[in-house]
Protein backbone atom coordinates (compact mmCIF):
# COMPACT_ATOMS: atom_id res chain seq x y z
CA UNK A 1 0.00 0.00 0.00
CA UNK A 2 2.81 2.35 0.91
CA UNK A 3 4.51 1.45 -2.35
CA UNK A 4 1.47 2.60 -4.30
CA UNK A 5 1.48 5.96 -2.54
CA UNK A 6 5.15 6.44 -3.33
CA UNK A 7 4.63 5.69 -7.02
CA UNK A 8 1.74 8.14 -7.19
CA UNK A 9 3.78 10.85 -5.39
CA UNK A 10 6.74 10.36 -7.77
CA UNK A 11 4.44 10.57 -10.77
CA UNK A 12 2.95 13.85 -9.49
CA UNK A 13 6.46 15.26 -8.82
CA UNK A 14 7.72 14.37 -12.29
CA UNK A 15 4.62 15.86 -13.92
CA UNK A 16 5.03 19.08 -11.90
CA UNK A 17 8.69 19.42 -12.88
CA UNK A 18 7.87 18.77 -16.56
CA UNK A 19 5.22 21.53 -16.60
CA UNK A 20 7.53 24.01 -14.82
CA UNK A 21 10.46 23.66 -17.23
CA UNK A 22 9.13 25.93 -20.10
CA UNK A 23 8.45 28.76 -17.65
CA UNK A 24 12.01 28.66 -16.33
CA UNK A 25 13.73 28.45 -19.69
CA UNK A 26 15.38 31.69 -20.91
CA UNK A 27 13.89 33.15 -24.13
CA UNK A 28 16.02 32.85 -27.24
CA UNK A 29 16.74 36.22 -28.95
CA UNK A 30 18.17 36.91 -32.38
CA UNK A 31 21.83 37.98 -32.44
CA UNK A 32 22.39 41.75 -32.70
CA UNK A 33 23.98 43.25 -35.82
CA UNK A 34 25.21 46.75 -36.64
CA UNK A 35 24.17 46.51 -40.30
CA UNK A 36 20.80 48.15 -41.07
CA UNK A 37 18.15 45.99 -42.63
CA UNK A 38 17.24 46.54 -46.28
CA UNK A 39 13.89 48.03 -45.35
CA UNK A 40 15.63 50.75 -43.33
CA UNK A 41 17.85 52.00 -46.18
CA UNK A 42 17.21 55.71 -46.97
CA UNK A 43 14.82 56.25 -49.88
CA UNK A 44 17.08 59.02 -51.22
CA UNK A 45 19.93 56.57 -51.73
CA UNK A 46 17.76 54.37 -53.92
CA UNK A 47 16.80 57.33 -56.11
CA UNK A 48 20.41 58.49 -56.38
CA UNK A 49 21.60 55.08 -57.51
CA UNK A 50 18.85 54.86 -60.12
CA UNK A 51 19.12 58.41 -61.47
CA UNK A 52 21.21 58.98 -64.61
CA UNK A 53 24.25 61.24 -64.33
CA UNK A 54 23.60 64.86 -65.23
CA UNK A 55 25.30 66.25 -68.30
CA UNK A 56 25.67 69.60 -66.55
CA UNK A 57 23.13 71.37 -68.71
CA UNK A 58 21.04 74.11 -67.12
CA UNK A 59 17.88 73.08 -68.92
CA UNK A 60 16.64 70.73 -66.16
CA UNK A 61 14.74 72.14 -63.19
CA UNK A 62 14.24 70.55 -59.77
CA UNK A 63 11.24 68.60 -61.01
CA UNK A 64 13.25 67.03 -63.81
CA UNK A 65 11.40 68.99 -66.48
CA UNK A 66 13.06 70.67 -69.43
CA UNK A 67 13.00 74.44 -69.35
CA UNK A 68 11.93 76.17 -72.52
CA UNK A 69 11.65 74.33 -75.80
CA UNK A 70 15.34 73.46 -76.24
CA UNK A 71 17.91 71.06 -74.86
CA UNK A 72 21.39 69.77 -75.54
CA UNK A 73 23.66 71.75 -77.89
CA UNK A 74 20.99 74.36 -78.61
CA UNK A 75 21.33 75.81 -75.11
CA UNK A 76 24.84 77.03 -75.96
CA UNK A 77 23.56 79.38 -78.67
CA UNK A 78 20.57 81.15 -77.11
CA UNK A 79 20.95 84.91 -77.50
CA UNK A 80 21.21 87.90 -79.83
CA UNK A 81 23.98 87.52 -82.42
CA UNK A 82 25.34 90.34 -84.60
CA UNK A 83 27.85 89.96 -87.44
CA UNK A 84 30.05 92.85 -86.26
CA UNK A 85 31.33 93.51 -82.76
CA UNK A 86 30.09 97.12 -82.81
CA UNK A 87 26.63 98.64 -83.34
CA UNK A 88 26.83 101.61 -85.67
CA UNK A 89 24.03 103.63 -87.25
CA UNK A 90 22.89 100.55 -89.16
CA UNK A 91 22.76 97.02 -87.85
CA UNK A 92 24.52 94.31 -89.81
CA UNK A 93 23.24 90.74 -90.24
CA UNK A 94 21.52 89.47 -87.07
CA UNK A 95 20.09 86.33 -85.50
CA UNK A 96 17.87 86.23 -82.42
CA UNK A 97 17.74 82.66 -81.09
CA UNK A 98 15.44 82.39 -78.09
CA UNK A 99 15.09 79.73 -75.41
CA UNK A 100 11.65 78.64 -76.58
CA UNK A 101 13.04 77.48 -79.92
CA UNK A 102 11.95 80.40 -82.11
CA UNK A 103 14.23 82.64 -84.17
CA UNK A 104 14.25 85.96 -85.99
CA UNK A 105 16.75 86.62 -88.75
CA UNK A 106 17.41 90.14 -90.05
CA UNK A 107 19.59 90.93 -93.04
CA UNK A 108 22.08 93.80 -92.98
CA UNK A 109 20.32 97.17 -92.97
CA UNK A 110 23.04 98.46 -95.29
CA UNK A 111 22.19 95.86 -97.94
CA UNK A 112 19.26 97.62 -99.63
CA UNK A 113 19.35 95.28 -102.62
CA UNK A 114 18.30 92.21 -100.67
CA UNK A 115 14.59 91.48 -101.11
CA UNK A 116 14.19 89.33 -97.99
CA UNK A 117 14.59 91.56 -94.93
CA UNK A 118 13.45 89.24 -92.13
CA UNK A 119 12.39 85.66 -91.55
CA UNK A 120 11.02 83.89 -88.49
CA UNK A 121 10.35 80.31 -87.45
CA UNK A 122 11.88 77.65 -85.23
CA UNK A 123 15.49 76.62 -84.69
CA UNK A 124 17.66 73.93 -83.10
CA UNK A 125 21.30 72.88 -83.02
CA UNK A 126 22.75 69.37 -83.07
CA UNK A 127 26.01 67.86 -84.28
CA UNK A 128 27.38 71.24 -85.29
CA UNK A 129 24.42 72.13 -87.52
CA UNK A 130 21.98 75.01 -87.10
CA UNK A 131 18.60 73.97 -88.47
CA UNK A 132 16.07 76.67 -89.24
CA UNK A 133 12.46 76.06 -90.19
CA UNK A 134 11.38 79.32 -91.79
CA UNK A 135 7.65 79.88 -91.32
CA UNK A 136 7.28 83.53 -92.38
CA UNK A 137 9.45 85.73 -94.59
CA UNK A 138 9.15 89.52 -94.76
CA UNK A 139 10.13 90.74 -98.21
CA UNK A 140 10.19 94.02 -100.07
CA UNK A 141 7.21 94.54 -102.32
CA UNK A 142 9.56 96.03 -104.93
CA UNK A 143 13.22 96.96 -105.26
CA UNK A 144 12.91 100.63 -104.34
CA UNK A 145 14.68 101.76 -101.16
CA UNK A 146 11.50 102.71 -99.31
CA UNK A 147 9.39 99.78 -100.44
CA UNK A 148 6.91 98.39 -97.95
CA UNK A 149 7.43 94.89 -96.63
CA UNK A 150 4.95 92.14 -97.25
CA UNK A 151 4.51 88.88 -95.39
CA UNK A 152 5.04 85.58 -97.17
CA UNK A 153 3.94 82.48 -95.24
CA UNK A 154 5.98 79.35 -95.89
CA UNK A 155 3.61 76.40 -96.14
CA UNK A 156 5.05 73.98 -95.34
CA UNK A 157 7.94 75.58 -93.40
CA UNK A 158 11.18 75.71 -95.37
CA UNK A 159 14.26 74.10 -93.83
CA UNK A 160 17.66 75.74 -93.97
CA UNK A 161 20.82 74.20 -92.50
CA UNK A 162 24.07 75.97 -91.63
CA UNK A 163 27.25 75.02 -89.82
CA UNK A 164 27.55 76.54 -86.35
CA UNK A 165 30.26 76.57 -83.69
CA UNK A 166 31.31 78.46 -80.58
CA UNK A 167 34.51 80.46 -81.01
CA UNK A 168 35.42 81.76 -77.55
CA UNK A 169 35.19 85.49 -76.87
CA UNK A 170 36.18 88.68 -78.67
CA UNK A 171 39.40 90.08 -77.11
CA UNK A 172 38.38 93.64 -77.95
CA UNK A 173 34.89 93.68 -76.42
CA UNK A 174 34.73 90.48 -74.34
CA UNK A 175 31.59 89.42 -76.20
CA UNK A 176 30.94 85.71 -76.73
CA UNK A 177 31.56 84.67 -80.32
CA UNK A 178 30.02 82.03 -82.58
CA UNK A 179 30.38 81.26 -86.28
CA UNK A 180 27.47 80.49 -88.62
CA UNK A 181 28.52 79.15 -92.01
CA UNK A 182 31.97 80.67 -91.43
CA UNK A 183 30.65 84.16 -90.59
CA UNK A 184 31.55 85.45 -87.13
CA UNK A 185 28.69 86.64 -84.90
CA UNK A 186 29.07 88.46 -81.59
CA UNK A 187 26.72 88.27 -78.63
CA UNK A 188 24.54 91.38 -78.27
CA UNK A 189 22.24 90.34 -75.39
CA UNK A 190 22.79 93.76 -73.78
CA UNK A 191 21.54 95.66 -76.85
CA UNK A 192 18.00 96.78 -76.00
CA UNK A 193 17.15 98.00 -79.52
CA UNK A 194 18.55 94.91 -81.24
CA UNK A 195 15.34 94.24 -83.22
CA UNK A 196 13.26 97.28 -82.35
CA UNK A 197 12.51 98.09 -86.01
CA UNK A 198 11.21 94.56 -86.60
CA UNK A 199 8.69 94.82 -83.75
CA UNK A 200 7.69 98.31 -84.87
CA UNK A 201 6.97 96.88 -88.33
CA UNK A 202 4.69 94.22 -86.82
CA UNK A 203 2.74 96.85 -84.89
Amino acid sequence: MHGGHIKISLSILILTLFLALPACAAPISAPKTDAPSQSNQPVEAAFESAAPESSGGSNINIDGEELGGLSGDSLLYIGYWHSTNQSDADFAERFALDGEGTFIYACSEADASKRERYKTGTWSVSDGALRLLAEVRYVKSNQSDGAALQEEVCSPPEQETYTIARAGSDPETGRAVITIDGTTFYNFDNQEDFLVEFYEMLN
